[in-house]
C-alpha cells in the first residue's frame, strides 16, 4: 500500500503532502516458525508525536510547533486521500518526528553524549526459572531519541505519517470495522455497522488527532472507558446524535434524561445566537478550565440536600436575631454558630445562604461563597478542599478576582498543582479586588484536620483592611471553641439554643404528620397526632436528628406501642434501636453496606452499592448478577434512617445520613445501645464494624468480585455493567493494608495472587493502566513496559508486610524485574503523600515498589532479604530517586545507610530530574536535600531537562532550597533546558 501511495505521477507527485509519507528504503523477508513475512524498511524517525507528549510534564507543544505539525498532518492525509487511499489508523502514535538533520554526522561518542549511554536490564523468565543457554542474561534497552514536546521548535518538527498496515481503497474494498483506538473511532463505525467506512472516517480521526496536538488531553477521554462512555462524551461535546443513531443507542438512558437534555440544547442554541450568549460561553469555558485544573470539591450537592430538608420558616429566628443582623450590617465581622450534634446546623447554613442570595445587593460587589465540610467525602474534609472550592467560586463571580487566579494558572501553565500555602495566599489577595466577600463555612468539626482551617480563618480575621465576612458553624469542640474565643468578641459567638430550635422542630413534626404518606392512616384521629407531637417535643432537647429518626421509626408502627413505651433518649440509643429492628434476613446485608459506607475510600455510587449486595465471598461463584436488586433504590430499605441518597453531577451517591451516624458506627457504643435481650446482635454489629474487621471484609468482598472475572474481553465489553470493578481494582489494597493481620484476609490475598492467576493478571492490567494514565499526567513516561509484575511487587506497592514475608518465605525473588519500575524496592520508597496531587505510581521490582510508596517496614524487609539498593531502572530511576521525589526522609536514610549511590544518574529519557538531588529539589523536600548534600551529592551534575538542581528548584518556586544550593556554590549560569 505504501508503494501505491508513493507511486504517483504529476501533479500528485508534486503535492507537498507527499514529503510527509515515508519512502521504502529496503525490503527483506523474514522466515520464522509462523511462516514467511515480507518486511519493509522506511525512513527512520526520532520519536512519535505521542511519545514527545508523554515525555513532557506539560504535554503541550509550543504554539508555532503545534500549528506546523497540524498543517503537515493535514497535508499528509490530504495527499493520501488524493491517491484514493484511506489511512485507517490515524493517531499520534503513527505520526512520527524526523531525526535531526545532523544525526548522521554524530560519532558514537557524540551519540552517547547527546542521548545517553546504553542501559541494560536483566532478562528473566516469567516463571523465574533458569534461562536457556542461548538466551542472553542482559538486554540493552532501546535508546529514546526524542525529547519533551515543549522543547521541539517549529523548524525541527518535521512530520512523517506512517503505518499503512490498515490502509485500504474504499473504491474496491469494504471496511466495516474501525481499527483506530476507541477514543478516536468515528461514531458511524458503531451506529452504521452495515455501511463500509470511507474517507470521512479518516477526517474524524484527523480531527481528534489535531485536538490532541493542540491540547493536553484528548477530545474524548480514554481512561477506563467503555464504548458507551465514549459515545456519551461525543454527545456532550458535539450535541445529540442524529435521530437514527440516538434511537439505536440503547444505553442512552443511563447517561441522559432526554427531556432535560433537549431543553438544555434548546437553551444553548438560543444563547449562541446572541453576543451575550457567546460571551457567557467563553466565560464558562474559562471557568471550566480552571475547575479542571484545581479539581475543587463541589459543595452544591450539600447545599441542595440541605435546602431540600429545609422547612418553610426554618431558621427565621436566627436570621432575625441581633447577632446575625449585626454581622450582616458589618463589613468585617465574623460569626461562629455552635450547637449540639443533630441540632440542624447544616440546614441553618443553607437557610443563611438562601436568605443572603436573595438580597438585592448580592452581586459581584458582594460575592457569596460557601463550603460544607462533609464526613462522607474525603475531598471535603481538608483545608485544601476548602480553599480550592472558595478560590474557584470567587474567580467565577468576579472579573477582578479572576485575574488573581489567572495569574496563578499562567504561572504554572496549568500543569502542576499549587500548594495549599500558595492557594491561601492567592485567596487572601482576591478579596482586596472586590468591595466585600461573604463566606459560609458549615460543619468545621467534620474537617479531619480542623487546626488547618482554623489557622486559615485566623489570618483574615486578624488582617487589616478588606477582609471576608465569615459565618462558621460547628459543634462546640475544644480546639474550635478556644480559637474563636481568642479571635471573636462574645457577641459574635452564638449558641444554637434549644428554645428556638424546638420551634423549628415542632413545625417540622407538624408538617410531616400532615404530609408524609407514612402517617396517612393516623390523620383521622387528631388525638393520636397530638400525642405524637407531645411525646417527641418532650424529649427532643433541640436535636432535629433525633426527631427525624423517631418519626422514621413511628411511621412504620401499626399501633402506638412504640410511642407509649420509653422512646430512646439519645442518638446512640436511637441508632441502636434502628439496627436492632433490622430483620434477621437483612442483617448481613446491613452490616456489609454499613462497613462500606463507614470506611469507603470515596463516596459509593448507587449502582456500586447494589453490586456489593450481590457478592457472597463464601459462595461459588462469589458474584451472581442475577442477585442484583431489581430496583436499586430498595437498598434504602436495608438500613432505614441511617442511609441517604444524594444526587451530584456524577449520579446518585449512597451516604450515611449524618455525621453522628458515622461517629456511632466507629465508636464502642454499638453493643451498649442495643436492647438487653439483643446483646448478641449488638456484639455482632460492634465487632463487624470495627475498622480492622470492616476493612478486612471490604477487601475480601473486592477480591471475591475481582476473582470472578478471568476473561479480559468480558470486562472490557461490560465495564459499565460490572460497576464495582473500578473501585475493587483501585482500593482493595488500601483496605487490606489496614487489616492485614486478619488471617482469612491473608488467605484470600494469597489465593488471589497464587491460585487465581487469570483473574489476578486481568486485575493487574487494569490497575497498571489506571495508574499509568495518572502517572503520565504528572511525570514524563515516553514508553512503558507491558510485562506483568509478580505478586511480591504488588505486596510491596501496597505495604502488605505479612504477605511479602510469606511470599519471600515461599521463595519470591526480591530482585525480580517486572512492571513499569523494574525493581520492587523503588516503589516501596515513595508513597506517603497520597493526595489529589500525588497518585501512586505503579510497577517495578518489590524494592522499587516499596520505595515509591514510602513503606519503610517493607523496604527494611526487602533490604534484609538481599534487595539491590541501587536497582537501576530507566523509567523511574533508582530506589533513592523515588524516595527523594516523594519526600520519604526515613526511607532515604534507610537506603543511604545501606550504601545507596547518592549520585546515581539516569539518562535514558528526559525528566525534570535525573538524580536524587534533582528529584528532591524539584519537589521541594528541603530535609532530603540537606541529607543528600550531607552525603556529598554533586550539586553541579546534570539534573535533567531543567539543567541542574538550582533551575529545578527555581522552576517550582522553592526559594529556600535555591538559597541553600547557592550557599553550596552551585553554578548559577547553567542553562535551563526546558525553555
Amino acid at each position: 500500500m505504501l508503494d501505491l501511495v508513493n507511486n504517483t505521477s504529476p501533479p500528485l507527485s508534486k503535492s507537498p503532502g507527499r514529503g510527509m509519507v515515508p519512502l521504502i528504503q529496503d525490503r527483506f523477508v523474514l522466515h520464522g516458525p509462523n511462516g514467511r513475512h515480507p518486511c519493509c524498511v522506511t525512513t527512520p524517525a526520532r520519536c512519535s508525536v505521542s511519545g514527545a507528549k508523554d515525555g513532557s510534564y506539560t504535554r503541550l507543544f509550543q504554539a508555532d510547533t503545534a500549528r506546523s505539525l497540524i498543517a503537515q498532518l493535514v497535508l499528509a492525509v490530504g495527499y493520501t486521500h488524493s491517491t484514493g487511499v484511506v489511512h485507517g489508523d490515524l493517531h499520534l502514535g503513527n505520526a512520527l518526528l524526523r531525526l535531526p538533520a545532523d544525526f548522521d554526522n554524530l560519532s558514537m561518542e557524540g551519540l552517547y553524549r547527546k542521548y545517553g549511554s546504553p542501559t541494560t536490564e536483566p532478562v528473566v523468565r516469567l516463571d523465574n526459572g533458569p534461562l536457556q543457554p542461548n538466551v542472553p542474561s542482559t538486554a540493552v534497552l532501546p535508546m529514546w531519541l526524542g525529547k519533551p514536546s515543549e522543547e521541539f521548535l517549529a523548524s525541527e518538527a518535521q512530520l512523517l505519517l506512517t503505518d499503512f498496515a490498515e490502509a485500504y481503497f474504499p473504491s474496491t474494498e469494504n471496511r466495516y470495522e474501525s481499527r483506530t483506538p476507541l477514543a478516536f473511532a468515528p461514531p458511524e463505525a458503531r451506529f452504521e455497522p452495515e455501511r463500509s467506512l470511507s474517507f470521512s472516517s479518516d477526517i474524524w480521526t484527523l480531527a481528534c488527532a489535531i485536538w490532541l496536538i493542540l491540547g493536553q488531553r484528548p477530545l474524548f477521554e480514554d481512561i477506563l472507558v467503555t464504548q458507551d462512555d465514549i459515545t456519551a462524551e461525543q454527545v456532550d461535546v458535539l450535541g445529540k446524535l442524529p435521530s437514527e443513531w440516538w434511537e439505536k443507542w440503547n444505553e442512552r438512558h443511563e447517561y441522559y434524561n432526554e427531556e432535560v437534555k433537549e431543553t438544555l440544547e434548546t437553551v444553548q442554541c438560543i444563547a449562541i445566537d446572541t453576543k451575550t450568549g457567546v460571551d457567557e460561553l467563553k466565560s464558562e469555558n474559562h471557568t471550566d478550565k480552571i475547575r479542571k485544573w484545581l479539581l475543587p470539591p463541589d459543595p452544591s450537592t450539600n447545599l441542595n440536600e440541605a435546602l431540600n430538608k429545609k422547612h418553610i420558616g426554618t431558621g427565621s429566628w436566627l436570621l432575625e436575631s441581633e447577632p446575625f443582623q449585626k454581622w450582616k450590617g458589618s463589613d468585617y465581622d465574623s460569626l461562629w454558630l455552635h450547637g449540639i450534634p443533630g441540632a440542624g446546623k447544616t440546614v441553618l447554613s443553607a437557610s443563611i445562604f438562601a436568605a443572603l442570595s436573595q438580597e438585592p445587593d448580592q452581586s459581584e460587589n458582594i460575592p457569596l461563597l460557601y463550603f460544607f465540610f462533609d464526613f462522607s467525602d474525603n475531598k471535603k474534609q481538608s483545608l485544601s478542599g476548602l480553599v480550592r472550592s472558595l478560590v474557584t467560586q470567587l474567580g467565577s463571580k468576579s472579573d477582578t478576582a479572576r485575574g488573581c487566579l489567572d495569574t496563578l494558572f499562567l504561572s504554572t501553565q496549568g500543569r502542576g498543582q499549587p500548594t495549599d500555602e500558595v492557594l491561601c495566599a492567592t485567596f487572601q489577595q482576591m478579596p482586596d479586588t472586590v468591595k466585600a466577600t461573604r463566606i459560609i463555612i458549615d460543619a468545621l468539626d467534620e474537617c479531619t484536620t480542623s487546626t488547618d482551617p482554623l489557622q486559615w480563618i485566623e489570618t483574615p480575621i486578624r488582617s487589616e483592611g478588606t477582609v471576608p465576612q465569615l459565618v462558621v458553624t460547628s459543634r462546640k469542640e475544644v480546639d474550635i471553641e478556644s480559637s474563636f474565643e481568642r479571635l471573636l468578641p462574645n457577641d459574635s459567638i452564638y449558641p444554637i439554643i434549644q428554645g428556638p430550635v424546638d420551634d423549628d422542630i415542632l413545625a417540622y413534626v407538624h408538617e410531616r404528620l400532615l404530609s408524609d404518606r407514612g402517617f396517612e392512616r393516623r390523620r383521622s384521629d387528631a388525638s393520636v397526632q397530638n400525642e405524637i407531637e407531645s411525646e417527641l417535643m418532650k424529649k427532643a432537647g433541640g436535636m432535629f436528628r433525633w426527631v427525624v429518626c423517631q418519626l422514621d421509626i413511628l411511621q412504620k408502627c401499626l399501633d402506638l406501642k412504640m410511642l407509649r413505651r420509653s422512646l430512646p433518649k439519645t442518638l446512640s440509643k436511637t441508632y441502636g434501636q434502628i439496627l436492632a429492628d433490622i430483620d434477621e434476613s437483612s442483617r448481613d446485608y446491613a452490616i456489609r453496606l454499613l462497613q462500606f459506607l463507614t470506611y469507603s475510600e470515596r463516596p459509593l455510587r448507587l449502582e456500586e452499592a447494589v453490586e456489593i449486595m450481590a457478592i457472597d465471598p463464601a459462595a461459588q461463584p462469589p458474584f451472581d448478577a442475577k442477585l442484583r436488586m431489581p430496583e436499586p433504590r430498595d437498598i434504602m430499605r436495608i438500613c432505614p434512617s441511617l442511609v441517604s441518597l444524594v444526587m451530584d453531577r456524577c449520579g446518585m451517591k449512597v451516604h450515611l445520613s449524618h455525621f453522628s451516624v458515622q461517629q456511632y458506627l466507629k465508636s464502642n457504643l454499638i453493643n451498649a445501645s442495643f436492647p438487653e435481650h439483643m446483646a448478641d446482635v449488638g456484639m455482632l454489629f460492634q465487632t463487624s464494624l470495627s475498622e480492622s474487621s470492616a476493612r478486612a471484609s471490604i477487601a475480601t468482598v473486592c477480591l471475591s468480585y475481582l476473582s470472578h472475572f478471568n476473561d479480559e474481553g468480558a470486562i472490557t465489553h461490560g465495564m459499565g455493567f460490572f460497576s464495582l470493578y473500578p473501585y475493587s481494582t483501585h482500593y482493595w489494597m488500601e483496605h487490606a493494608r489496614a487489616a492485614e493481620s486478619n488471617k482469612e484476609l491473608i488467605d484470600t490475598i494469597l489465593k488471589f495472587f497464587l491460585q487465581e492467576r487469570g483473574a489476578c493478571s486481568i486485575w493487574a492490567l487494569w490497575f497498571e493502566e489506571y495508574m499509568f494514565k495518572r502517572m503520565v499526567r504528572r511525570r514524563s513516561l515516553p514508553w512503558r513496559r507491558t510485562d506483568e509484575a509478580p505478586p511480591i511487587y504488588y505486596a510491596s506497592c501496597a505495604s502488605l508486610r505479612h504477605i511479602a514475608e510469606i511470599l519471600i518465605d515461599r521463595g519470591a525473588d526480591v530482585n525480580v524485574l517486572g512492571g513499569e519500575y523494574g525493581y520492587p524496592l523503588v516503589v516501596a520508597s515513595s508513597e506517603g503523600q497520597r493526595d489529589m496531587n500525588h497518585g501512586r505510581f505503579d510497577h517495578g521490582t518489590p524494592l522499587l515498589a516499596a520505595c515509591f510508596d514510602g513503606h519503610k517496614e517493607v523496604v527494611q524487609l526487602l533490604l534484609a532479604n538481599g534487595a539491590n539498593v541501587n536497582a537501576p531502572n530507566s523509567r523511574c530511576g533508582t530506589p533513592l530517586m523515588d524516595a527523594s521525589v516523594n519526600g520519604h526522609l526515613e526511607v532515604v536514610n534507610q537506603l543511604l545507610e545501606r550504601g545507596a549511590d547518592v549520585n546515581a544518574t539516569i539518562y535514558s529519557k528526559p525528566k525534570p530530574f535525573r538524580n536524587a538531588l534533582g528529584a528532591a529539589c524539584w519537589e521541594g523536600h528541603q530535609a532530603i536535600v540537606h541529607q543528600l548534600l550531607a552525603k556529598e551529592a554533586m550539586i553541579n551534575r546534570d539534573g535533567g531537562s531543567w539543567g541542574n538542581p538550582l533551575t529545578a528548584a527555581c522552576a517550582q518556586s522553592h526559594t529556600e532550597i535555591a538559597a541553600l544550593l547557592l550557599e553550596r556554590g552551585i553554578n548559577i549560569n547553567e542553562r535551563c533546558r526546558s525553555r
